[in-house]
């Protein structure tokens, strides 16, 4: 009884303990209705990043606006061109121009739709960052994006500072970025990109009166463009320029899909297609130092060649082309071709000159021969079936020719062509190929290295070069 009495005594003891704690808050705590409304926590969008609409900004006689300082831009609605008169003219550097979805739209005899300029009165020339996304640029009457840096000349050339007065110019290529934006039915060219790093990202060019994208002496990347139905090319490149291609399409141009010009122009190109174009889809007249690789690239009917190399190498791995007009695969310079597929061509399947190595590919049905080498090649490992169904020139379409001497033809499996393995000179090594179902198997010229010839029946000879028919 006493023990009950002593925990009823303790529990009121701590509730009067906690009644009067809360109550010294609560009288301590003061008023607490607000004083006023809640204050902002945030930024305002202009704060973060300050905006100035393009439609805000005066023109001149020549552009319907001119961006004239750094900054971010951005569209408030449709921009409609002018007779003699281009759209945004960018004469200043770290400019972004947010099309905002909205498009920039040219009419009959108006100009460009976007022109960057360069000021050339600084002797210091120092190019910061252009870009543009996100929206149309359609209908003017020149290109729709110029962007170009001219180059002045001094000390002795033909610009300011002739007589050595002004300082030399430093140019920096600008860096310019184009992203999101669709540039279609423009008088000229799609862009034009001179003296420039330029990167573009899904970005369609097409119905343009020139190239989809015309560029010279530029640094591109390019990811997840389509250039289609241009009167010109899909791509042209020229001067000293490089080129790194990632997911494109070239279909349907009056011209090339890709045209590469130029002293030392290099090309990467992965996982795209050049199809339907009214040339070839890759032409190459690269005289210089120029080097074009590709891999999982497909290059079908086009009027003229899959691929049309004059000079420099190229680097080929699992690459298509078939169906084409002309050849698959033609290259007069140098080549490695790995893995590659060319069926069905009204010319040669690859025709590869002076020391390449083609191997592991595949020709099939093509009007020509399936694979012609010149000198200095390897051609391993490849198979050349039912090519020849029709002459070209004078000679008898094979699976295999070879032209020139210091050939390497080894371990080849040639089946139902005109001739299999025809080697017209002397001077190369024919070993280890198989031969079924061909007019003739084999049909290689005097003063040459062959294995023996084993036909159909036992293997009876242990001579590892031995060279197959049956």
């Amino acid at each position: 009884m006493k023990t009950r009495q002593k925990r009823r005594t303790v529990v009121v003891g701590v509730l009067v303990l906690a009644g009067t704690f809360m109550f010294s808050l609560f009288a301590a705590g003061g008023n607490l209705e607000p004083i006023g409304p809640p204050g902002p926590t945030m930024k305002t969008l202009t704060e973060v990043e300050p905006r100035i609409p393009v439609q805000s900004l005066s023109g001149d006689a020549n552009s319907l606006y001119v961006i004239s300082q750094p900054g971010s831009y951005y569209l408030t609605g449709n921009i409609t061109g002018e007779p003699n008169k281009g759209g945004i003219m960018i004469a200043a550097n770290n400019v972004t121009v947010d099309l905002m979805g909205f498009g920039l739209i040219g009419v009959p005899c108006s100009g460009r739709g976007i022109v960057k300029e360069i000021d050339q009165a600084s002797p210091h020339l120092h190019s910061y960052p252009i870009r543009i996304r996100n929206g149309t640029i359609c209908n003017w009457g020149g290109d729709g994006i110029y962007f170009e840096e001219i180059k002045v000349t001094y000390n002795g050339g033909s610009g300011g500072g002739t007589s050595g007065e002004l300082p030399p110019k430093i140019l920096m290529p600008c860096h310019f970025y184009l992203e999101g934006v669709s540039v279609h039915n423009n008088g000229s060219d799609g862009i034009r990109v001179h003296n420039a790093l330029a990167q573009m990202e899904d970005v369609s060019f097409c119905n343009n009166g020139g190239s989809g994208v015309n560029a010279y002496n530029a640094y591109l990347t390019i990811e997840g463009i389509d250039a289609h139905k241009n009167d010109g090319h899909g791509l042209c490149v020229d001067g000293n320029s490089c080129c790194h291609m990632e997911d494109v399409s070239f279909t349907y141009n009056g011209g090339d899909g890709m045209h590469i010009l130029g002293m030392m122009t290099n090309v990467d190109a992965y996982s795209g297609y050049a199809s339907h174009n009214g040339g070839n889809g890759m032409y190459v007249n690269a005289q210089g130092e120029a080097c074009v690789r590709m891999k999982d690239m497909s290059f079908a009917d086009n009027n003229d060649h899959g691929v049309f190399m004059l000079y420099g190498m190229l680097d080929a791995f699992g690459v298509l082309a078939p169906h084409n007009g002309g050849g698959g695969i033609i290259i007069q310079g140098s080549g490695n071709l790995n893995r590659c597929t060319v069926v069905g061509n009204g010319g040669s399947g690859i025709e590869a000159g002076a020391g390449s190595t083609v191997r592991n590919c595949t020709a099939r049905g093509n009007t020509g021969d399936g694979i012609v080498i010149s000198s200095k090649c390897r051609v391993v490992g490849n198979t050349c079936e039912s090519n020849g169904v029709g002459a070209i020139g004078t000679t008898n379409p094979a699976g295999i020719r070879a032209t020139g001497s210091a050939n390497r033809v080894e371990a080849n499996h040639v089946i139902g062509n005109n001739i299999g393995i025809d080697v017209d000179a002397a001077g190369n090594l024919i070993i280890k190929n198989s031969a079924q179902g061909n007019s003739t198997n084999y049909d290689i010229a005097l003063g040459n290295t062959a294995g023996p010839t084993l036909g159909t029946g036992d293997i009876v000879s242990d001579n590892p070069h031995a060279n197959y028919e049956f």
